[in-house]
């Protein structure tokens, strides 16, 4: 049961970015987007003085029923507006900081923030305090500096509401010297033996696609995979339990297992929590008779020790891709850059069958049969492959006959393959669909990244409109992605149906990743990526993330930095040796160290510190605050901020891509 007590936004993609411009009156990124005696809260202009949580204050009377005023005597510039929460929740819209250790005495609600423009005169906004507007003076390691590229619209985490400001075609042209068609990708692609990169990307209109009316249950369907025949293992329907075993060529680069349910529980109870039933494979052999994987062990204290990694079963639909990690990549270096062939064997699995032997679970089944497929990858892993991607436009501001002209799509598809070309991937074609009315009205105001389970809207976009009987990387756009945060007060931007995702096979609840595309046509675009202006940039960033982790790639840290603490079940970086994970330590964030979690931590810290771009630029604190990149002494212990698989974008992001990394995505069987 160990993939239980795990934890972690591993699939999701946060943001704290700047603001891309193209907002109505009342939209704001900064207080210098209001008018006169109004300040910027969570996005939104208001009066200043109006009492409410954040507003100024001399006395508790001149503030709103059932708030207190932190005064100028106890730190707080011509007071502010707020209330205690030592044993209470913080309104929508504001944060919980320790003020335990300052004058105040007592933990405080004080306004979210995502850049100090948001904040009064004398405040900043400030990551130690959770992105709360704090005195400047009492933020350790300063604030967030107003981003530059302009101020108006909305932070590109969190995107506008459906139809305002954000109308496809509108706002800067972002596809000025940046036509789809051109670049220099051609090449022969080697991964999957036949493909070679075409020099321009053709863009598709691909029509309506999709179920034609609204499931009247949830479903989840089991589905056949795309690959040709020879590329296919059929191992039949088995129950959890079964050894099975099949035999990999010796050409092979990669083996994909997919475990999709016939009959099983779709979740469990452990520990008093409701957990989704995982289809997990366990105790993966190889053919010297090496367990590569087992479920119910401890996992590796260093990821890139293992043989296998997956953190992160999926309900219904569970895969696992073999290599994903760096000890499989020596391995497979040493056998000509393939798998070792013969006999390779694993036990069908889930969560519900670990459950029926755990006295801490209930709702277990030891009966529960899932068809069993094997994917094969050609090999040996080569230097380039071919990516086809599919966009389904589940938004009320884009259809697949304007994509496939429009300047803003034009500049994401450029930026999209510069960031992939980082790790040998070009990209042929991408086909823009547009969903049945019923699923665009029930979804194109957004998905929530809380609820994730198989019947949950999330994975019912999946298996309802990702067509069948296509190889693509599946990005859904929508225009919000509704969360009760992403972690240091961020918005999820992205996230994706299972790491990694179910390639060849569509039609499932996990064939897919959603986009917050609701930045496209907002900013100023240059010539190169900028993902701190550019709203088509930016959206492109985020595919690229969702997309590597549908081929394999996880976080290179997590939110709260690279520990591993097996107590807390918290393993805060990925397999791969050759990225640079980011220490929360002194070293690396200073004075926030503090509260950073640790090896030996026995619960996370009030106030957590999160781990930004700045803190992780390969560089040491140094001087800077923490809202400034660290400009200390080189130090690769404080580093992989630059990286595309990083947990966070922000303005600072570049969007790299490492060796082994490549290696990973080309592996999978979605590349040709």
């Amino acid at each position: 049961m160990q993939n239980l007590i795990r934890f972690g936004l591993a699939s999701a993609l946060v943001a704290f970015l700047a603001a891309c411009g193209g907002a109505s009156a009342t939209v704001c990124n900064i207080n210098a987007d209001c008018s006169s005696g109004q300040t910027c809260t969570n996005g939104l202009c208001g009066s200043a003085d109006d009492g409410s949580l954040g507003a100024a204050c001399s006395s508790k009377t001149d503030c709103q029923a059932g708030l207190g005023c932190l005064t100028s005597g106890v730190g707080f510039p011509s007071g502010t507006c707020s209330k205690a929460c030592d044993s209470t929740t913080c309104p929508s819209g504001s944060v919980c900081a320790d003020f335990s250790g300052d004058q105040v005495g007592a933990h405080a609600c004080i306004t979210s923030c995502s850049n100090n423009g948001q904040c009064r005169d004398g405040y900043v906004c400030c990551p130690s305090r959770g992105f709360g507007c704090t005195p400047s003076a009492l933020c350790e390691g300063g604030g967030i500096p107003v981003p530059d590229g302009g101020s108006g619209g909305n932070d590109a985490g969190t995107g506008s509401d459906a139809g305002t400001g954000s109308d496809a075609g509108t706002g800067s042209d972002a596809g000025t010297g940046s036509d789809a068609g051109t670049g220099s990708d051609g090449g022969t692609g080697t991964d999957g033996g036949t493909a070679t990169c075409n020099a321009t990307t053709q863009l598709v209109n691909g029509g309506t696609q999709g179920l034609s009316s609204a499931p009247g249950s949830c479903i989840h369907p089991v589905q056949n995979s795309s690959l040709p025949s020879a590329r296919q293992i059929a191992l039949g329907t088995h129950t959890v339990g079964d050894v099975v075993s099949f035999t990999v060529p010796s050409n092979a680069a990669s083996i994909t297992l997919v475990q999709q349910a016939v009959s099983a529980p779709l979740s469990i109870t452990y520990q008093g929590n409701a957990v989704d039933n995982a289809s997990i494979p366990t105790l993966i052999t190889m053919p010297d008779g090496t367990v590569a994987y087992d479920d119910n062990a401890q996992p590796a204290s260093d990821p890139t020790t293992a043989k296998v990694w997956d953190m992160l079963g999926s309900p219904v639909t569970g895969v696992t891709t073999v290599p994903n990690t760096s000890a499989m990549l020596s391995t497979i270096s040493g056998h000509g850059n393939t798998l070792p062939n013969g006999t390779w064997k694993f036990t069908v699995n889930d969560y519900a069958y670990e459950c029926s032997g755990d006295s801490n679970c209930t709702g277990g089944a030891t009966n529960s049969t899932y068809d069993v497929k094997v994917l094969l990858q050609n090999g040996p892993i080569g230097t380039q492959g071919v990516v086809n991607i599919a966009v389904y436009l589940v938004t009320t501001n884009l259809t697949a006959a304007q994509a496939v002209s429009d300047s803003h799509v034009a500049r994401f598809v450029q930026t999209l393959k510069t960031i992939y070309a980082r790790g040998g991937l070009c990209i042929n074609t991408i086909t823009f669909y547009d969903p049945p009315a019923w699923a665009r009205t029930k979804w194109a105001t957004g998905v929530s990244a809380d609820k994730t389970g198989p019947c949950d809207d999330l994975d019912q976009m999946f298996a309802s409109l990702s067509k069948t009987g296509d190889n693509t990387l599946n990005f859904f756009f929508v225009d919000d992605i509704g969360s009760s945060g992403g972690g240091g007060g961020g918005t999820i931007v992205g996230i994706d149906g299972a790491i990694p995702g179910p390639s060849s096979v569509g039609g499932t609840v996990k064939s897919g990743a959603v986009v917050n595309m609701s930045d496209l046509t907002q900013g100023s675009c240059g010539s190169s990526p900028n993902f701190g202006s550019c709203g088509a940039d930016v959206t492109a960033y985020i595919a690229a993330h969702e997309g590597g982790h549908w081929m394999g790639l996880y976080h290179t840290t997590e939110a709260v930095g690279d520990a591993v603490n097996t107590k807390l079940g918290y393993w805060g970086k990925d397999p791969i040796s050759d990225t640079l994970s980011c220490a929360c330590n002194s070293t690396c964030v200073g004075s926030a160290s503090s509260k950073c979690l640790t090896s030996s931590s026995t619960s996370a810290p009030s106030g957590i510190t999160y781990m930004t771009p700045n803190y992780c630029n390969g560089k040491a604190k140094g001087t800077n605050g923490s809202t400034s990149p660290n400009n200390g002494a080189a130090n690769s212990a404080c580093g992989g901020g630059d990286d595309l698989m990083f947990w966070e974008i922000d303005n600072n992001s570049t969007g790299n891509l490492s060796t082994q990394q490549g290696q990973v995505i080309r592996s999978n069987v979605v590349v040709q």
